[in-house]
């Protein structure tokens, strides 16, 4: 039995007053920085209708809607997120994305932090994605479980947790029985508009690579569609070339994908390498003219080492 992931408990306390120390401003800001980067969170996409539809039918519920045990449950016993008695999807386990570790060095006005992120999947096909980081006296917790239907992702749950003296929480719940996604965003229960293709934060960046794994050649726009807090938001991402990137591992033949935004002055970026299963290599995330950036400093495949290419 694998070692149950244990997210730290949500006491509902109240975000610090305006008056709390400068330090921990700067903390709260740094943690959102380098949350855009880590998965990928930045407003909504342009010249996508369906998305401000979405958006616009998202029901608010009362805050006591019936929660999912995934946080600690789902950790070590069943992740489903449906209600008690839903019946389970059965999962093909033959789909090429493989079991990693990776380390993330990452840094945001003049603070830096560690993020490590792992795959991992049973022989029933479930999927757990998880990434930890600690910076300060807080720390982020983020765990996303799927299961993988011929070229798709399929989520399940996901689970985002800030403890320290900044508490916030999301959850995003894809119940196959229902017509809706759950959303709890704020201390508060949303529910979506359940559309095909619909990923969470984290789950999406599985979603490409799955795409690339099974066809490597890079499309110029890629639209991926997720559910975040109170919308459903398209990613649209634009391919812009290859790129060799020097890391600890060695160098690494790189793909380079930006991410389209409404405002000029925001820019969102990252860089995979076909070479290592098209794991996340760098992301770049530019906003009021402070850059954001994340670059891997270690991995492993199936506990594989991952080595650069001396060819590079």
């Amino acid at each position: 039995m694998k070692a149950a992931l244990t997210l730290p408990t949500w006491t509902g306390e109240p975000h610090p007053s305006p008056t709390r120390p400068r330090a921990i401003q700067l903390f709260a800001l740094v943690l959102g920085a380098l949350l855009a980067v880590s998965a990928a969170s930045a407003p909504d996409s342009p010249g996508l209708p369906d998305q401000s539809e979405a958006a616009e039918s998202a029901t608010f519920v009362p805050a006591d809607y019936p929660r999912s045990e995934t946080p600690d449950e789902g950790a070590g016993g069943s992740s489903h997120s449906g209600s008690p008695g839903s019946p389970e999807t059965p999962s093909s386990t033959e789909h090429p994305l493989r079991p990693y570790t990776a380390t993330y060095k990452t840094s945001a006005r003049g603070l830096s932090l560690t993020l490590n992120r792992s795959l991992s999947m049973d022989d029933n096909g479930e999927c757990r994605l998880t990434s930890e980081g600690r910076i300060l006296v807080a720390g982020i917790q983020e765990v996303s479980v799927f299961t993988v239907e011929g070229e798709q992702i399929k989520p399940r749950s996901y689970v985002y947790q800030l403890s320290g003296p900044v508490s916030r929480r999301r959850e995003v719940h894809f119940d196959p029985t229902a017509d809706v996604i759950r959303s709890l965003y704020k201390k508060e229960w949303y529910e979506l508009p359940k559309q095909p293709g619909t990923l969470d934060r984290m789950s999406q960046q599985e979603q490409l690579r799955l795409l690339l794994l099974n066809d490597p050649t890079p499309q110029d726009d890629i639209v991926l569609r997720v559910a975040d807090g109170r919308k459903i938001k398209n990613y649209q991402l634009r391919f812009a070339g290859e790129e060799i990137i020097d890391t600890p591992m060695g160098p690494v033949i790189t793909l380079m994908f930006e991410r389209e935004h409404d405002e000029p002055e925001r820019r969102s970026a990252f860089w995979v390498a076909p070479a290592w299963d098209y794991l996340m290599v760098k992301t770049l995330h530019v906003e009021d003219g402070r850059t954001t950036e994340a670059n891997l400093i270690s991995a492993s495949i199936e506990g594989t080492p991952l080595r650069g290419d001396s060819s590079a």
